[in-house]
């Protein structure tokens, strides 16, 4: 590969992973999504019968429910992607549950291993997940060229 195509493959992976006003938009989607997700956590919080895993339990309830909404929101401002609407919904459902796993296993170590505060313990692990969330959604859920390429 000359020097010149591995340079523009580079320009072209920074552009694409790094452009400023695509983090804007996920994030101003992801604020959205958040206030609505911790609404829905305090809800399951309060109403949630377990006492040994309430607040694990209460996030992986809210975050299951906020999948759909929260997806819509990433199509509308932060992605914009002409993936039709049910291959990216489908993609979501696949890339959500895997950071679930992970960002659970944080939340989890921290409210019982460090035996923080469930509240702390759920911001940390919003920031963990929405980490996660938008490389898997911008690379998988969302990704156009993945989509003419077979993927």
């Amino acid at each position: 590969m000359s020097a010149g195509k591995a340079g523009s493959l580079k320009g072209s992976f920074v552009r694409r992973w790094l452009d400023a006003r695509t983090g804007l938009r996920f994030i101003l989607s992801g604020v959205l999504g958040i206030l609505a997700g911790f609404g829905l956590y305090g809800l399951a919080y309060e109403l949630n019968p377990m006492t040994r895993y309430r607040a694990t339990s209460s996030y992986i309830a809210s975050y299951l429910v906020g999948i759909v909404a929260q997806h819509a929101l990433h199509r509308w401002i932060t992605f914009g992607t002409e993936v039709p609407y049910m291959r990216s919904l489908r993609r979501t459902f696949i890339v959500y549950p895997v950071v679930l796993v992970i960002a659970s296993g944080i939340n989890l170590a921290i409210v019982r291993g460090l035996q923080w505060h469930h509240l702390t313990a759920f911001w940390i692990t919003v920031g963990f997940s929405g980490l996660l969330s938008f490389v898997g959604l911008r690379a998988f859920a969302f990704n156009y060229s993945a989509d003419h390429n077979g993927a």
